[in-house]
């Protein structure tokens, strides 16, 4: 097993760190949907941010992204 890729390390440790509660999904192999080398992956740093809905109140909702990866040692 290689590490191909990890988080930025300035937003998960340290004084910076958004949150010590974060987490990334498996990745998943998508050369069918996108092509060879392609993947997909997404990341949930636990914390919340608060807005204000229509309704007029504070909601706690949760970050995340979907992220697509391209790693060229794949595409073969």
């Amino acid at each position: 097993m290689v590490t191909i890729a990890q988080h930025n390390p300035f937003f998960f440790f340290g004084e910076n760190a958004l949150t010590q509660d974060e987490e990334s999904s498996g990745i998943i192999d998508a050369r069918d949907l996108i092509g060879p080398g392609w993947f997909l992956l997404d990341t949930q740093p636990h914390y919340t941010v608060q807005h204000f809905s229509a309704r007029g109140y504070a909601e706690l909702v949760q970050d995340g992204q979907l992220m697509a990866l391209y790693n060229r040692a794949s595409d073969r």
